[in-house]
């Protein structure tokens, strides 16, 4: 027989961990000191270089660093709201395990992965070396989790809808 209690249960302490981990993965990210940051972000840049642009690796090192450039912030940048939309949609799910009140669902998450974006920005980049957090990072990891918090709620209506 199915234990709905036992089922929740189970469920809440899995989000717990996987929000613990997506938190620990934007910790380590953010303990790489610039140097390292940067060639994580340029081999990131080259892979997508690579599968979008014809011919990517005929081109000379000039061309690839101009490219490596213009993509940089652009994609450092998604990368941030990637992480804070994961965090923000796993922190939905487990909000979504306790309420379906809209309004919790969309404060929480979202307050919860702005204050994380606060001390990791605002604290732990600033006593990394060669990193220097920022407020505007902030305000894209903010608008990251908003997007991931409206897609938990957009992957919840289609599911509640069946």
């Amino acid at each position: 027989m199915f234990n709905r209690k036992k089922f929740i249960i189970i469920v809440r302490i899995l989000l717990s961990i996987m929000i613990i981990a997506n938190m620990a993965v934007i910790f380590a990210f953010s303990a790489e000191n610039g140097e390292e940051s940067g060639k994580r972000s340029d081999g990131v840049i080259e892979s997508l270089a690579g599968l979008i642009i014809k011919n990517y690796d005929n081109l000379t090192a000039d061309e690839k660093e101009n490219i490596t450039g213009i993509l940089a912030t652009p994609v450092r940048k998604a990368a941030h709201m990637i992480e804070y939309a994961a965090l923000s949609f796993l922190c939905s799910a487990l909000v979504y395990t306790f309420t379906e009140k809209v309004v919790l669902n969309i404060s929480i998450p979202i307050i919860f992965s702005f204050l994380y974006a606060m001390t990791d920005e605002l604290i732990h980049q600033r006593m990394t070396a060669g990193r220097a957090g920022q407020f505007t990072d902030v305000c894209i990891d903010t608008v990251g989790a908003a997007m991931g918090t409206m897609f938990f709620l957009f992957i919840a209506s289609l599911i509640k809808k069946e």
